[in-house]
């Protein structure tokens, strides 16, 4: 496991916009990818973020004989051009890369079957992966669940991203609560005078 990988579990709890603070924006499929190990492969696809204007991962195919994929966060990337990718961590240090629905799949196992939110709280939730970055919407039962919920899909190995368009049912019943009219001693009255 080693320091590296404990590095990159904290990586992982930054916000989006913090990940990708300074990224290498001319990253291009076919790079070189190279770690403290040697060569670590090419990347086979970038991945831009939820809102489609920063790179905040790369899909690497190894060069080892496995000929995996891996998933590689942009804040991994110590430097990068369009024809070389340079890391601080070796190829065990990284993540295996996990498609779409192993993600979504993922997140949803741990939400329902290994966290302390109950179904009511979950019930009306959508979780979607595309690329590496989970898409949640619908509805949490509180603002509690809903941060949790984002909390644990930063957390699960392969997210390169977290776009949280839910709503809590308690915010949305708090801005439909009906706001009571104070009337004045002479206005409204019903009748002749």
């Amino acid at each position: 496991m080693g320091v590296a990988r404990g590095a990159m579990k904290d990586e992982r709890v930054m916000t989006d916009v913090e990940r990708a603070a300074t990224p290498p924006q001319d990253v291009r499929p076919g790079a070189r990818v190279i770690g403290v190990d040697g060569e670590l492969g090419q990347v086979s696809r970038v991945v831009v973020g939820p809102d489609g204007d920063q790179v905040v991962g790369l899909i690497v195919r190894e060069s080892h004989p496995l000929r995996r994929q891996i998933s590689i966060p942009i804040a991994l990337v110590e430097g990068a051009d369009s024809e070389l990718v340079r890391l601080s961590l070796a190829v065990d240090d990284l993540d295996e890369y996990r498609d779409n629905d192993q993600i979504t799949d993922a997140v949803l196992d741990i939400l329902w079957y290994r966290s302390d939110l109950t179904e009511d709280e979950l019930r009306y939730l959508k979780v979607q992966t595309t690329d590496g970055i989970v898409d949640l919407s619908g509805y949490t039962g509180t603002e509690r669940a809903r941060a949790a919920v984002e909390a644990v899909a930063r957390r699960v190995r392969g997210v390169l991203g977290v776009r949280d368009r839910a709503r809590s049912l308690e915010a949305l019943s708090d801005t439909a609560r009906p706001v009571e009219h104070v009337r004045a001693p002479d206005q409204h009255k019903v009748g002749s005078e």
